[in-house]
């Protein structure tokens, strides 16, 4: 953002998709979630493992966003 300094910097609907899945920790008993779509992006190497937590309605979202939990 800006024109003299450049720096990464989220806004909107991603830093209110992010919040929404943290508050999905603590009802899906998870220490971290992240959507799909980032799995898709990330290589999750062992010891590291996803789990399916299924497709979850966040709160605000017209569309459910599939969950995966990453665990060691």
């Amino acid at each position: 953002v800006g024109v003299v300094k450049k720096e990464l910097a989220y806004h909107g609907d991603v830093l209110n998709t992010a919040a929404r899945i943290q508050d999905q920790c603590n009802k899906l008993e998870q220490k971290l979630l992240i959507s799909k779509d980032l799995l898709k992006e990330i290589v999750v190497k062992t010891p590291l493992k996803s789990i399916d937590m299924g497709n979850v309605q966040l709160k605000g979202k017209m569309q459910t966003v599939a969950l995966y939990g990453i665990t060691h």
